[in-house]
């Protein structure tokens, strides 16, 4: 009763928006993005879009995660590398680097998994994409509910079906766009064309590139490396050192370790918020997004 008598008081004083539902047809699927700004749905007839720059692959399905995954600590020392690699699968809400904590059976270049049949014979498994396996890239979590979080994969890795992975035509190009995904202007177009939990790599070549001059372009890849290199001393820190202090020290000198990791960890924080808010608005004039437009995306 109250939406409709709200309803009924809008359209008596003509406190609307008319949108045409065929200016929804520019956005794959042509979902009706109702409430989202002209200057965005825009971007997706007169931007281009990130298929040509990048081509985004899923990974590997092995049929059995129990037999072919396993967390890195798990894994044997002699048959690292050999037998165990390194493997992309999603994970927590988690920018620039981080999460890699599986590991996949690729031995033999994966003789095991690309012969893991059924007892009716059939294949169980999927090997699919294997051009892009042990490639530098963008990854990201296909399926979370917190937002989209893209990270930097080096070069080694397996990609998983749950972590794919975006390689760049230009290697070079690949902290540019690193910088540009992981602007929440992003999460916001990405929730337009999938808007669900699902972040899938047929959607993320879809979404439209910002419109950046090479200045700009200089900048965003100066940014993305500072935030990545910041992530990359955080994913380092010797997390054991506290705990040998601990055995080795008194209580005041844990108390005293564990106040310089935090006061630590709180400037690379604060330094990391701005370099990320400097990619904001580099990223933002690129889709010519208007105050208005600001208050509907970031509200």
């Amino acid at each position: 009763d109250d939406k409709d008598t709200e309803l009924r008081r809008r359209l008596k004083l003509r406190d609307f928006r008319r949108r045409s539902h065929t200016s929804f047809s520019v956005i794959p699927g042509a979902p009706i993005a109702y409430s989202s700004p002209a200057s965005v749905v825009r971007a997706f007839a007169t931007h281009p879009s990130m298929q040509t720059v990048c081509r985004a692959r899923q990974g590997l399905k092995t049929g059995d995660n129990d037999r072919f995954l396993r967390f890195v600590w798990e894994c044997p020392v002699q048959t690292w590398r050999s037998r165990w690699h390194p493997c992309t699968r999603g994970g927590e809400y988690r920018r620039w680097r981080g999460n890699y904590y599986a590991a996949g059976d690729w031995e033999l270049d994966g003789a095991r998994l690309r012969n893991f049949v059924g007892p009716t014979g059939r294949l169980r498994s999927r090997p699919q994409n294997v051009e892009v396996y042990f490639r530098d890239g963008i990854t990201w979590t296909t399926q979370t509910s917190y937002g989209f979080s893209a990270r930097l994969v080096d070069r080694g890795m397996l990609i998983e079906s749950s972590g794919p992975l975006a390689v760049a035509n230009r290697p070079q190009a690949l902290l540019t766009l690193l910088g540009i995904v992981n602007c929440r202007l992003i999460d916001y177009i990405f929730n337009l064309l999938q808007p669900n939990v699902g972040f899938g790599e047929g959607y993320f070549e879809k979404l439209p590139l910002p419109i950046l001059n090479t200045e700009t372009e200089r900048k965003v890849r100066r940014l993305s490396n500072a935030c990545v290199q910041l992530a990359r001393l955080q994913e380092n820190r010797d997390l054991d050192s506290v705990f040998t202090i601990y055995v080795q020290g008194s209580e005041s000198t844990l108390r005293n370790a564990l106040t310089a990791r935090l006061l630590t960890q709180l400037a690379e924080h604060a330094c990391r918020h701005s370099l990320e808010g400097s990619l904001e608005l580099l990223v933002h004039d690129g889709y010519q997004l208007s105050e208005v437009d600001d208050f509907i995306v970031y509200e």
